[in-house]
């Protein structure tokens, strides 16, 4: 981030800036940090009035969205050190935002406060920017002494003298963040004596800037050049070979990751028609597409887990068989069910969340979520017809959960296939709707979403709705698998990577209710209409809860207009698809030509669950869950 300070006694601000580059480089990059750093060196001062200012100012301005996540901190303890703001998307906008500081300041009769907050703008966002320019992951650091392979390869333990692996040039010991790792330790250990790449290559979103900021923090050495020329020459034919199956996709989508793909629609796609189209609907893989299966040769496993914790009680019904492999032909056979149903990503809107603070995961804008009509026979129909079970006899018999696996494998581990779990009564209650797909929008299942089969549960997340679907199995106990246990959680804003408790914290299933803004502009003045705001988006709520009212906002959340909105047609407590809205807001006779507007929805549900005003409070490590007011300007 580039920082803003507005001190007290500006003919001291220079050697303030020294405490505040050095607490930069030296790795303090919290605003608090940052205050303490600085008010080692600032006494209390007449600046109270000024530093109000500045952060008066700057909350105006965040109140506005006119600079893209800013944050204000006063400290009426800090005595000159009264206002701080950071600008998380480039020092170009610290610029902007120490210029409206500093008018602030000048407003109140502090002019030279004002110039002190601009100059000093300009160095902190040099720092920002000669820091940006030394974090590159892997180059050759001279201060650094150089390995061997063989020696990186000598370093697989702690007990060995510390995990160590390669990124390009760079040499790093690893052992004290293998638990806090993204994707579960049992995935980084793969690397440990070797080189990071092949698994990212595979997994692109590695190489996001603030992954090499956690890495660089590792380094120990470099890698000799001969060792590095080897290495990266292998290295390309594994990727190669693991992406050979994927398919041709629409050149409109916003790709979020290449290896593997995950992609998004422009938002205004999305409200085009209450049923999102095929090459539209979000793109959201965890490996590579799997190898197409014949049709005639595929088979879908069910089976009963073999668990003591399964046991018969008085009066449950026996199993007719103890599993089942089912060819899509079999499949075929049962009555086809059409459920249409809305698909979410828990991680959509990501990207706002992150300029809250920084979050590990994938970029999410506000499209990875589409509607689709899904066509299958019902698992509840399945279940009963091969092997006798109802939900009440499979709760009697102490079935708790159904897992779903995929084809689709880890190329890195083979043998791990992505899998997810849901409770029973998602899956098995006939009004639930879950159904085993091999259609969507009336024609065969696409290879990106899971042909030749793939779950459905209606209301929950899409993690859950396992796409390639293997096999199905019916268990006491949820699903092992990392993106079960270790991963789609929501964790409280308070806990961070060096405390977060996966065990304390259930895995997501139903979403909670959400709304976006699509499209929006401006529309000007006519004969017999007012200057007024368009906008449309959808809003949708998990676990069947139909969206009730849609309000909509042109001055930031201070005043609402109800908008229009289409619900479909489906019961109460199983309205599974998406509510398209429409709104025009009459614009107020002192917004001035060529200002901004904060335009801002919120959606409420039918159990009268609303969104919340901010992200803040519903901040997690992992980005996901993010369903605050969403807010989009428009220069008017």
């Amino acid at each position: 981030c580039a920082c803003v300070c507005v001190f007290g006694f500006e003919e001291n601000w220079g050697s303030r800036l020294e405490v505040l580059r050095s607490a930069m480089v030296g790795g303090a990059r919290s605003v608090r940090a940052l205050l303490a750093a600085v008010r080692l060196q600032s006494g209390r001062g007449e600046s109270i009035r000024a530093g109000r200012a500045a952060a008066a100012a700057g909350h105006a301005v965040w109140r506005r969205r006119s600079c893209c996540g800013v944050q204000v901190c006063a400290n009426e303890c800090a005595g000159p050190a009264l206002g701080m703001a950071t600008a998380r998307d480039s020092a170009r906008s610290a610029r902007r935002l120490a210029q409206k500081l500093a008018m602030g300041a000048a407003a109140l009769g502090s002019a030279s406060m004002a110039a002190a907050s601009v100059a000093l703008c300009e160095r902190a966002s040099d720092a920002a920017e000669k820091e940006e320019r030394e974090v590159r992951a892997g180059e050759v650091r001279d201060d650094l002494p150089t390995y061997a392979l063989k020696d990186v390869a000598a370093h697989t333990s702690k007990e060995a003298g510390g995990i160590w692996v390669v990124y390009k040039r760079g040499v790093y010991d690893i052992s004290e963040f293998i638990e806090n790792h993204p994707g579960g330790a049992e995935r980084i250990i793969l690397a440990a004596g070797g080189s990071v790449e092949p698994f990212w290559s595979l997994y692109q979103q590695h190489y996001a800037s603030f992954v090499h900021e956690i890495l660089e923090e590792l380094r120990i050495g470099n890698l000799s050049e001969a060792d590095s020329d080897s290495l990266r020459s292998q290295q390309k034919e594994t990727a190669v070979q693991a992406y050979l199956h994927e398919p041709a996709r629409s050149d409109v989508l916003l790709v979020r990751s290449e290896k593997p793909f995950n992609a998004e629609p422009p938002p205004g796609l999305l409200v085009r028609s209450a049923i999102t189209p095929i090459e539209h609907f979000y793109k959201r893989n965890h490996f590579p597409i799997p190898a197409p299966v014949q049709p005639e040769k595929y088979e879908l496993e069910i089976a009963l887990e073999q668990s003591s914790d399964l046991k018969h009680e008085p009066g449950a019904t026996s199993p007719t068989r103890g599993a089942a492999h089912l060819s899509l032909e079999r499949l075929r056979q049962y009555p086809k069910h059409s459920v249409t149903a809305t698909l979410q990503c828990a991680g959509n809107r990501r990207t706002e969340m992150a300029q809250v603070r920084t979050v590990k995961g994938g970029a999410w804008d506000v499209s990875a979520i589409g509607t689709a009509t899904w066509s299958g026979p019902r698992l509840a129909d399945v279940l009963r017809e091969e092997f006798g079970l109802t939900l009440e006899s499979a709760r009697q018999l102490g079935v708790k959960h159904v897992h779903f696996s995929g084809l689709d494998t880890d190329p890195a581990t083979p043998s791990t296939h992505y899998a997810a779990s849901v409770p029973v009564e998602l899956a098995l209650d006939p009004q639930n709707e879950a159904v085993l797909a091999y259609e969507m929008n009336g024609e065969t299942l696409p290879l990106d979403h899971g042909f030749p089969l793939r779950a459905i549960i209606p209301g929950v997340v899409g993690a859950r709705n396992v796409k390639w679907l293997e096999s199905i199995t019916l268990s006491a106990t949820e699903s092992n698998s990392h993106w079960q246990k270790l991963d789609y959680k929501g964790f409280a804003p308070n806990v961070d990577w060096d405390n977060v408790d996966y065990d304390a914290v259930p895995a997501i299933q139903e979403l909670p209710v959400q709304s976006s803004i699509c499209e929006t502009f401006f529309l000007p003045a006519e004969e017999h209409s007012p200057r007024s705001i368009i906008s449309r988006g959808f809003a949708w709520s998990g676990g069947g809860r139909g969206i009730i009212r849609v309000e909509v906002s042109a001055d930031g959340g201070q005043t609402w207009h109800s908008a229009k909105i289409s619900p479909p047609e489906q019961e109460r407590n199983h309205v599974y698809a998406w509510t398209l809205w429409e709104a025009s807001i009459p614009l107020s006779s002192d917004v001035a030509p060529g200002s901004d507007v904060d335009v801002v929805v919120k959606a409420t549900d039918s159990s009268y669950n609303t969104q919340p005003e901010s992200i803040a409070p519903i901040w997690n490590i992992r980005g996901v869950l993010n369903n605050a007011w969403h807010h989009v300007s428009v220069r008017v």
